[in-house]
């Protein structure tokens, strides 16, 4: 994965909710499929695509309908597994609970590579604030 700042990245510690890197069976299917594709890796904005797009199916097959009165009442509360670990859409504030990744930036073959060091699982952001 190029950085624009280069080896000067290396030993940043970072928290992150994708990596291409990850390790799970899901995440090395996705990569190497967009990989053929597109000729490099995929970043959270195509996983997130990915994940929406597979929300979305899936809220169209529970729901069987188009309506979309009938997709938002499945979409609150929808579970997903995704190349980026299992997410959950919050019903109280539409967030996604999800997985989020400790790693350390890492010269691996000429570049820079997250290594998660630690998952922190199921991240819930809070409910806002009345005020």
């Amino acid at each position: 994965m190029t950085q624009p700042t280069g080896e000067a990245a290396e030993g940043i510690i970072a928290g992150i909710n994708y990596s291409p890197y990850l390790d799970n069976e899901q995440n090395k299917q996705f990569v190497e499929a967009y990989k053929e594709k597109y000729g490099k890796l995929p970043n959270i904005f195509a996983v997130e695509g990915y994940d929406s797009a597979a929300a979305i199916d899936q809220a169209i097959n529970k729901a069987g309908s188009l309506n979309s009165q009938d997709l938002i009442k499945i979409l609150k509360g929808i579970s997903l597994d995704s190349p980026r670990g299992k997410i959950t859409i919050d019903p109280a504030t539409h967030n996604p609970i999800q997985n989020f990744y400790i790693s350390k930036n890492v010269l691996k073959d000429g570049a820079i590579v997250p290594q998660i060091l630690e998952t922190v699982e199921n991240v819930k952001m809070p409910e806002a604030s009345p005020f």
